[in-house]
């Protein structure tokens, strides 16, 4: 599940956030985590998300309560069989 640190599509960032987000398990990350734990700021994380959505790395659900209101955002980690 390493290959897309070797993926010349993605950015050094992009790499480096989905790199941080496999290590932490993927579940528990927001990107409020991710933006408080390094010196990239919010700009920043959501356009290495985006990378990695585009790229086919990540895929993005909002969460809903039971009014239907978003109430949080799961990151899943899509593995590309590499």
């Amino acid at each position: 599940m390493d290959g897309f640190l070797f993926d010349h599509n993605l950015s050094l960032k992009a790499r480096g956030l989905l790199a941080t987000i496999n290590a932490y398990g993927g579940d528990s990350v927001t990107q409020r985590f991710l933006r408080d734990t390094s010196a990239d700021g919010q700009t920043a994380v959501r356009s290495a998300i985006q990378e990695l959505v585009d790229n086919g790395y990540l895929k993005v659900e909002r969460t809903r309560d039971r009014y239907g209101q978003i109430n949080g955002i799961c990151y899943t980690i899509i593995d590309k069989g590499e």
